[in-house]
Formats: C-alpha cells, structure tokens, sequence
C-alpha cells in the first residue's frame, strides 16, 4: 500500500502477530526460510497481472489465479 499511515498500522499489527516480516522484495529470504522448513503465511495479492497468473474456474466463471506459490513449493519442495 502507497499509504503511509495505512502501511504503519498494518505493519504495527502484523509485527505484534508473526515472528518476521519479509519484504515483498525480499524473494531470497523467502526461499531460503521455505528450504528450511520454516512456516510462511504468504499473502498473495489478488492482481498481478496476466504474466503472473492463470485463469482457473472459480464457482464455475474463470477468474485469475496467482502463480508464485506454485513455483514456491517446486524451488523449495515446501509442504503446503
């Protein structure tokens, strides 16, 4: 979020509730805590566009399905 206040509190809340935070940008230390077997809630985004996603059918319409965790699981061979 580009929303200073909103991103303050969401972190301040976020922080009180999980060990760590991981950047977004941060895709290193994702993987090397997934290969460690760590617990990672990822948080996926509902839009990243049709070069992040496939359209898989949701209560029967197709609708944009992310990617990245798949790809996650296979680079990791983390448990899901």
């Amino acid at each position: 979020n580009e929303n200073e206040v909103v991103n303050y509190f969401m972190l301040k809340n976020r922080s009180r509730q999980f060990e760590q935070i991981i950047d977004r940008n941060n895709l290193r230390l994702l993987v090397k805590l997934l290969k460690q077997g760590k617990i990672i809630w990822y948080a996926g985004d509902q839009d990243m566009g049709k070069k992040q996603s496939v359209f898989a059918p949701f209560f029967g319409y197709p609708a944009a399905t992310l990617t990245a965790l798949s790809r996650l699981v296979r680079l990791t061979q983390a448990e899901v």
